[in-house]
């Protein structure tokens, strides 16, 4: 199994986080996403490092702009990143 720091569990957390946030298609997804995150960040780095693989953050994602250009972009697998985020806190 992959292991990543706290430090990069958190950064890339954030940074899926953002993506998720600015593809987000409605104020509604956007508050909800929110309380997702809200959840998860409350408890901490460590359990995200512990969980990276179900919360898809092993590896960095690039910025917004990237993203788009990607072969399959966040923006695209919106429910897929939400539901796994979601699972891992099970």
């Amino acid at each position: 199994m992959t292991k990543i720091t706290a430090q990069e569990a958190a950064s890339n957390f954030n940074t899926l986080k953002s993506l998720l946030l600015a593809t987000a298609p409605s104020q509604k997804a956007i508050d909800f996403a929110n309380r997702v995150f809200a959840q998860i960040e409350e408890r901490g780095p460590e359990w995200m490092a512990e969980k990276a693989a179900e919360l898809q953050i092993l590896s960095p994602y690039g910025s917004v702009e990237e993203d788009r250009r990607s072969p399959a972009p966040v923006a695209d697998n919106r429910p897929y990143f939400m539901s796994k985020l979601q699972s891992a806190m099970l």
